[in-house]
């Protein structure tokens, strides 16, 4: 997707509130608002690669969600290259 995409995607007043809303926290460290900003990029946003990074981070400090998302984007191949031994890895830990 070109920076231009994300531009258009990540435009729209709701959508800068709903990041804004999440984004001081997630930078703070607090794996829930990680989450929560992860399922923005990945299902509101559409950039499964950005989306990738912020389930990781909370995927660190234990949260069983956003390992379980790493999960299956392993598996699928989704924001990441493909890779099942990881995605083992990721779903044991959910």
């Amino acid at each position: 997707m070109s920076q231009h995409s994300r531009q258009v995607h990540t435009s729209t007043p709701f959508l800068e509130n709903l990041i804004n809303h999440f984004l001081p926290k997630a930078i703070e460290g607090d794996p829930g608002a990680q989450f929560e900003l992860a399922e923005v990029w990945y299902f509101v946003v559409g950039l499964p690669d950005v989306a990738f990074s912020w389930y990781k981070r909370a995927a660190l400090s234990r949260h069983g969600k956003a390992a379980f998302r790493l999960s299956r984007m392993y598996l699928s191949g989704s924001g990441v290259e493909e890779d099942p031994v990881m995605a083992m890895r990721w779903v044991q830990l959910s």
